[in-house]
């Protein structure tokens, strides 16, 4: 039998106080362990109804633990374990994955046009699943205040702009890790799970497509429909900038891997990056962004690649990934598709082969 919902409005009523989860969240926020017996003073109640209040915070997506007789407010929610992500071949050894990353709705830069495009596209090859890696939201710092919608001023707010106008296709299900940055930042600040308060705010809209794989990483494991042999994804949301060549970054973290945890196959988002190579044996697939440059971006000379992949790994009895088909689609500025003026000033019509006008 289910376990009733506890009612923290009924319960504070009953205490003659309606304060008490702003208290205890309040209280929380400041850090350290906190005992138990503290906050049942400080709010009036016994220890067991702050138990039941921090159901209740964790019920909202809060990362609150109680460990023993003291209280702890959580930064950072728990990585996924390999067993809880798994993808079965076909019975030739073949998987197929969309990839996209670095969507960043609520952002006047999101290029919300091209992650459609990219889930139509998805949708016509009979994609099923796609690996989002990171950086859905763009979250709230000193840098991008200015640069948000006017209605994504908040978490809340930035993660139900994403849930009502991020792709939704029949059939497809995407599967997405939180960054430690942007959507990362309302985590470090509040102790809220990011990723399962975007789970259950979709549920709420009546989405049931995204799946919350965990915060920063996650292993999933490849097995071979036949010999059940398996190997590692490892979809990825590193921290740190770019570097002076394209690849660069993703190498030093393949290198830095002990050579017997290495995955197959690294999807890595956060750089923005559209690149496809093998590194120590492992297939690296920069995941790209849907965003333009930003003013961070420019600032830091950060280039930009829009767009994302389709790729079709296979994998021998044995569980290696000995292929890797890829399929890249690239955007371009916006005014390359609606001839506004940028930048680079407004856009030419030009003479096709066999007479017809193209942009």
């Amino acid at each position: 039998m289910k376990k009733p919902r506890f009612d923290v409005a009924k319960w504070a009523r009953e205490e003659g106080n309606t304060e008490a989860l702003d208290i205890l969240h309040a209280r929380l926020k400041r850090g350290g362990r906190i005992p138990l017996a503290e906050v049942a003073a400080e709010i009036g109640c016994s220890r067991g109804a702050v138990i039941d209040l921090c159901d209740a915070l964790v019920e909202q997506s809060l990362n609150v633990k109680v460990h023993g007789d003291v209280i702890v407010l959580v930064r950072k929610p728990a990585p996924r374990t390999l067993e809880n992500l798994k993808f079965i071949s076909d019975k030739n050894g073949r998987h197929r994955f969309g990839i996209i990353s670095d969507t960043h709705y609520g952002s006047k830069c999101a290029r919300e046009d091209v992650a459609t495009d990219l889930y139509d596209w998805f949708a016509s090859e009979g994609i099923e699943n796609v690996l989002l890696a990171g950086n859905w939201i763009d979250g709230e710092g000193h840098d991008n205040d200015h640069e948000l919608l006017p209605d994504c001023h908040g978490l809340q707010p930035q993660v139900d702009y994403f849930v009502e106008n991020f792709p939704e296709k029949k059939g497809i299900t995407t599967w997405f890790v939180s960054g430690d940055d942007h959507e990362g930042w309302y985590a470090k600040r509040e102790g809220i799970d990011v990723g399962r308060l975007l789970v259950s705010s979709a549920r709420e809209y009546g989405r049931h497509d995204l799946r919350d794989c965990g915060y920063k990483e996650a292993f999933f494991s490849l097995e071979h429909a036949k010999t059940g042999a398996s190997s590692k994804l490892w979809l990825d949301h590193p921290g740190g900038g770019s570097a002076h060549a394209t690849s660069w970054t993703m190498q030093k973290i393949v290198r830095s891997l002990q050579p017997g945890e290495k995955p197959a196959i690294m999807c890595s988002g956060h750089l923005h990056k559209l690149i496809y190579f093998i590194e120590r044996g492992v297939h690296v697939i920069g995941a790209g962004c849907t965003k333009d440059q930003d003013t961070w971006g420019r600032k830091k000379g950060l280039q930009y690649d829009v767009g994302g992949w389709i790729i079709e790994p296979r994998q021998d009895e044995r569980g290696a990934v000995v292929e890797v088909k890829t399929a890249l689609r690239q955007w371009f500025d916006r005014g390359y598709y609606n001839g506004a003026f940028n930048m680079a000033g407004p856009i030419r019509k030009v003479r096709a082969p066999g007479g017809r006008a193209k942009r």
